[in-house]
């Protein structure tokens, strides 16, 4: 990382409380992969104001091997995410050629998360009507 950056970083970082270490963001990334769903979820970090597709299933390699995380718009470390939002339903829109189909939509099981969580460690979170929200920040 480029140090304008980080120090934006460590600037914007200073103004919030933080909910999440390394060793939580890895717990709750093993936890999602241990209940066997790929979430499609988005990420939103600390610097932009945009919201991302994110993957988490494929984080922990990256993170135990002390990489930065990876994804098809950019790489990024997990210092930097505001949040993530696990969307309750995904809409998929369907095309045969030019004829427009019908959408697909896709229940993510959020329930099974939130089943976790008020298990086993504690995380910040907000259950909405639209999904689930992680917090890394506030």
């Amino acid at each position: 990382m480029n140090s304008k950056y980080v120090a934006k970083l460590e600037k914007e970082i200073s103004t919030k409380t933080s909910f999440m270490s390394t060793s939580k963001w890895i717990s709750l990334f093993s936890l999602i992969n241990n209940l066997e769903h790929t979430y499609i979820s988005k990420v939103k970090f600390l610097l932009t104001k945009e919201e991302k597709k994110f993957n988490i299933y494929n984080t922990l390699h990256s993170i135990i091997n002390k990489q930065p995380l990876e994804e098809y718009w950019g790489t990024f470390e997990l210092r930097e995410i505001e949040w993530i939002f696990i969307p309750l339903k995904i809409t998929y829109t369907r095309k045969n050629r030019e004829e427009i189909l019908s959408s697909k939509i896709v229940i993510q099981p959020i329930q099974l998360l939130e089943k976790e969580f008020l298990t086993g460690k504690k995380y910040k979170y907000e259950i909405l009507e639209e999904g689930l929200k992680i917090y890394g920040y506030r």
